[in-house]
């Protein structure tokens, strides 16, 4: 279908191949130059996910086995001659984060919006495809190939690889953007019958009777066709062809609250710019306000004459709108900040927000509910005190290895989304795990070789210990696919002084290390 004979309606797919490995190397770009596979846990054990094109030439698909994975990366790697610097690089191994890369891409669809007020993403478990209702938005561009070209440019800037395609209805876009050629104008006649969006039984349907495009579908009957897959595939065949519309499910676009203030005469005093940020604060918090909305981070801006701005962020435990609790983070953060020449500007912007939680006021005192606002209030200014890596909050996650069986993480920024754990039910007793662990584990000098048995001294802390009694072993072994894999027996020892202690020996090497402490 040509151009001239779209329709005035245009969708934009934005499909990006392989989304979880290319949200992995713009978080870590040391990784650019090594092969790297994402694996997912299945019930034949690790599988791999995606893999990156070297690893692709090696002949590392979606769905093998790591181990057969690794065996493949070893002997290209063994091979040695002709081989480049990137085929010498060791494999990098990384869990699948569904929940991470789903939260990053509606980010990026929020971050679409510039180009439309209507962005969503594809109907998947795993989108990789954002979809945007561009109608008339070309002839704010110069026509529709600037448009497009604007929006292509600007993912290439953030490192983005992204293709693209544009129709009358999101099924003929999705199709354009999955199977069309970049280097000419394909037909949709030509594209395979996977650009439908079909099931894989359908398609396995589908090829058994040899028709494998949508030229082949549209030479049949109707009636034959729906005999063949049912009402689904003239479902799909229309939307592809451009027959008939979809519904876009938006994404919201963040709500933009800001205030600015400015001056021609610098503020030289400190507390000039305190009472300056107290009116900021005070008209930030009446725009969150009129729209039930609460700040959740808020970014503070001050330029100075004749130097660089000065800029911090304020995070919130909870949707906040009471301008005298922001205006005393603000002035936490502006008492470890230097000015370095008068302030001719403040600026206050909201980076992250949500609905503002109004209860009705009760007759009598909840304590509870009072409780929460005081942790979060104490948890607010402890955050803008010590800073947003000081203040954690601590995730479960499924590993034997006991120092790596969690996951910390920011307890401000992680707050307005909800973490789903790997961990549904505790393999082992709470009470057969000491709440706090040494990390790294601490070798611990024994007094006599027992050949891997418990020894009945110990020394810790400059004290001699005796073994009273014990529990154990425990073997605790880390999957074989980890570089460096650890066997150990753990031990849950009491001493004839009443203290108990959680202690283990590396099969490796025959030592004796301490991993925890029981209060």
């Amino acid at each position: 279908m040509s151009r001239q004979e779209r329709s005035r309606a245009l969708i934009l797919a934005i499909w990006l191949p392989q989304w979880p490995l290319q949200r992995l190397l713009l978080k870590s770009p040391d990784l650019q130059n090594q092969p790297v596979v994402i694996y997912q846990q299945t019930s034949r054990g690790p599988c791999v996910a995606v893999c990156s094109d070297q690893l692709v030439r090696w002949g590392v698909s979606s769905g093998m086995p790591v181990a057969e994975a690794l065996a493949l990366g070893r002997r290209r790697q063994s091979l040695g001659r002709g081989s480049t610097r990137n085929e010498k690089e060791p494999l990098h191994l990384e869990l699948c984060d569904p929940v991470a890369d789903r939260k990053s891409l509606v980010r990026l669809a929020q971050w679409c919006h510039r180009f439309s007020p209507i962005v969503g993403l594809e109907e998947e478990s795993s989108p990789e495809t954002l979809l945007l209702d561009v109608t008339g938005m070309d002839l704010f561009a110069g026509g529709e190939d600037a448009f497009i070209t604007q929006v292509s440019e600007q993912f290439r800037e953030r490192g983005l690889l992204a293709r693209l395609g544009w129709g009358p209805t999101l099924g003929n876009a999705w199709a354009l953007a999955h199977y069309s050629s970049d280097s000419v104008e394909t037909e949709m006649e030509n594209l395979p019958v996977e650009a439908l969006r079909l099931s894989v039984k359908t398609q396995q349907i589908l090829a058994r009777l040899g028709l494998g495009y949508l030229r082949d579908l549209l030479s049949l009957p109707r009636a034959e066709l729906q005999n063949v897959a049912g009402a689904i595939l003239l479902q799909r065949l229309d939307q592809a062809m451009g027959r008939v519309s979809e519904v876009i499910r938006a994404i919201p676009s963040p709500h933009h609250f800001s205030v600015f203030w400015q001056t021609e005469h610098g503020l030289l005093q400190r507390e000039s710019v305190e009472h300056v940020m107290q009116h900021q604060a005070a008209d930030l918090c009446q725009l969150l306000k009129k729209r039930s909305r609460g700040a959740l981070s808020v970014v503070c801006r001050i330029q100075c004459q004749d130097s660089v701005d000065l800029t911090f962020r304020v995070g919130l435990f909870l949707p906040c709108a009471d301008a005298n609790h922001l205006q005393r983070l603000l002035e936490l953060q502006l008492e470890s900040i230097t000015l370095p020449a008068p302030v001719v500007s403040v600026s206050l912007y909201v980076l992250q927000d949500a609905p503002l939680v109004i209860r009705q006021r009760e007759l009598f005192a909840n304590r509870i509910s009072q409780n929460e606002q005081d942790l979060a209030g104490l948890v607010d200014c402890l955050n803008s005190r010590l800073g947003t890596d000081c203040v954690l909050r601590v995730f479960l996650q499924n590993d034997a290895q006991p120092e790596k069986a969690y996951r910390e993480e920011p307890l401000i920024e992680g707050c307005a989304t909800k973490y789903a754990s790997s961990v549904n039910r505790l393999p082992f007793s709470p009470l057969g795990r000491p709440l706090s662990l040494v990390t790294p584990p601490v070798k611990l000098p024994v007094t006599e070789k027992r050949n891997g048995q418990l020894p009945r001294y110990f020394s810790c802390a400059f004290q001699r210990h005796h073994v009273f009694r014990s529990w154990g072993p425990e073997r605790i072994e880390t999957g074989w696919w980890r570089r460096n894999g650890v066997r150990r027996d753990y031990y849950r020892v009491e001493t004839t002084e009443g203290l108990r202690f959680w202690i283990f020996c590396c099969l490796q090497t025959g030592e004796w290390f301490l991993q925890g402490v029981f209060d």
